[in-house]
């Protein structure tokens, strides 16, 4: 690539969705020079993740380019690859980390099989990609690499998962590397080391960072300028008062630190037993968590390690009473969405009890299971990777209701369509297929169908991550309601120091 030409430069881009009667992108121009970095900020549904898709090539179903879009990687026009052509350029020259990573990543592939596939696709030795991996793995804060590498996605926390992505698109240097909120799962010292990480890309290695977040703030710190994308086109004027071209300085990276936050400081330094009383404490708890241990096995893992060695979970014992909200805490890896998936049966536990309601689930199965799952609701972290990919919002929400039995037919789809209402989705999108919404969008579809069956007891893992400040006010409030209108319990995992604040009298940190 010739050191005069931009890293990559965009002309006239536009994309439209079929049926959507009006540009999802409209007339993007841009440039960005060999290591600089530009944000890219915006509320949700703005067209943020579709710009990424489209500078890559991989626009969903029924999406098309407008005429007069150009693309161009240094020299090269993206617009006139073909298949083959991309299959070259795309994770060597130009790399992404996606938002949902549990979308991204084969569920069947090791990390280390993965990762490796990737170096040897673009001519790597599968010495030298397992050396970059450790490497990359080692950047991304990961002290045990081989343990990481021997899971499947599903054995990772959700900041683990981003983790291993990141370390996945460095592994051949590109040229440019496009970020789609890549911090949203991790803590604050994980997302510190990220873009620190990110900081050395691209000064080592000349990489240009399209970096696109809600977070200001670290936009601010880590970029040389900072655009906003509103209704798909770029705003007049950027958020912070730099050239689009790059800046000579920018803010120092944030850092942080526990003694700030008294919560925070708190809850991560406490025991991992609360200890005050909760709400309705002469009842017998929604919730008792007893003893729990749960690990997964890895092949790095020796046989005389392999009873406990391994655990994420260690003797964790709690309760959650009605109506009560429970905040969990704790850094990238320590457990927590193992704890909401060990709770909801979908892992094995080692050791220990789930007690809902006064019946231990490991004891029931099949009927029994299922008419008990309807009171004991799941909002996941990676909201698309639990929502059917071809269904519409609304058909994704009555299909919950359906499953349940508690309405069919038209009338699933009127109480779908009051669903999606009451947790701020646009009824513009309700007929629109999951793919084609955004992330936040997405985790909003899957917060109304877990609300669909009426739950007792509703487990949320980063429910705002994704959003916006004004949808992330909308969800907060949401959940607020509902725990007092319709007593929903809640256990309630964030990075979010304030949401959990808001909502959670006790904090269970991990």
């Amino acid at each position: 690539m010739s050191a005069t030409l931009p890293a990559l430069r965009v002309h006239g881009l536009g994309v439209t969705f079929a049926g959507a009667g009006r540009l999802v992108l409209d007339a993007i121009e841009f440039s960005l020079g060999r290591g600089e970095a530009l944000g890219v900020c915006g509320p949700s549904g703005a067209g943020k993740t579709t710009l990424a898709l489209a500078l890559l090539g991989l626009l969903p179903r029924g999406a098309r380019y407008a005429q007069g879009t150009e693309r161009h990687l240094g020299a090269l026009r993206l617009d006139d690859l073909d298949d083959r052509g991309w299959s070259a350029v795309r994770g060597r020259r130009i790399a992404m980390v996606f938002q949902e990573p549990l979308l991204a990543l084969h569920p069947a592939l090791r990390v280390r099989r993965q990762i490796v596939e990737v170096g040897r696709l673009h001519g790597l030795t599968d010495q030298e990609s397992t050396r970059r991996l450790h490497e990359g793995l080692e950047t991304m804060g990961f002290a045990t690499p081989d343990r990481i590498a021997d899971r499947f996605p599903h054995q990772l926390s959700g900041g683990q998962r981003q983790r291993v992505l990141l370390a996945m698109a460095m592994l051949m240097r590109p040229e440019v590397l496009i970020a789609d909120e890549p911090t949203t799962a991790l803590d604050p010292e994980r997302r510190d080391a990220v873009g620190d990480a990110l900081a050395n890309l691209r000064r080592d290695h000349g990489t240009a960072l399209l970096l696109i977040s809600h977070d200001i703030a670290l936009l601010r710190a880590r970029c040389d300028a900072v655009v906003s994308l509103r209704d798909g086109r770029l705003a007049d004027a950027p958020v912070v008062d730099a050239p689009v071209a790059g800046v000579s300085t920018r803010a120092a990276p944030t850092t942080y630190d526990a003694g700030a936050d008294p919560m925070t400081h708190d809850a991560l330094t406490a025991s991992t037993r609360p200890t005050s009383a909760s709400p309705n404490a002469a009842a017998a708890p929604l919730l008792r968590v007893e003893h729990l241990h749960v690990g997964y096995h890895t092949p790095s893992v020796g046989a005389e390690d392999a009873d406990g060695a391994d655990d994420v979970l260690r003797d964790l014992s709690f309760t959650l009473a009605r109506g009560e909200v429970l905040g969990v805490v704790g850094p990238s890896g320590a457990g927590k969405t193992t704890l909401a998936q060990a709770i909801l049966r979908l892992l094995p536990t080692r050791r220990g009890r789930v007690v809902f309601d006064g019946t231990d689930l490991a004891a029931i199965d099949g009927e029994p299971l299922r008419r008990l799952r309807r009171r004991l609701q799941h909002v996941a972290q990676d909201a698309g990777a639990s929502l059917p990919a071809h269904q519409s919002a609304s058909a994704a929400v009555a299909e919950g209701l359906e499953v349940h039995g508690i309405a069919r037919g038209a009338a699933a789809r009127t109480q779908a369509a009051a669903l999606l209402a009451e947790v701020g989705f646009p009824a513009t999108l309700v007929d629109a297929r999951i793919d084609t919404l955004s992330t936040g969008e997405r985790q909003r579809v899957a917060i109304a169908r877990a609300l669909g069956p009426g739950p007792d007891l509703l487990i949320c893992d980063e429910p705002t991550a994704s959003l916006d400040p004004e949808r992330r006010e909308q969800v907060l409030a949401l959940l607020e309601r509902l725990r007092d209108t319709r007593g929903l319990a809640l256990l309630l995992i964030s990075h979010d120091p304030a949401a959990i604040a808001r909502l959670a009298p006790r904090v269970l940190p991990l």
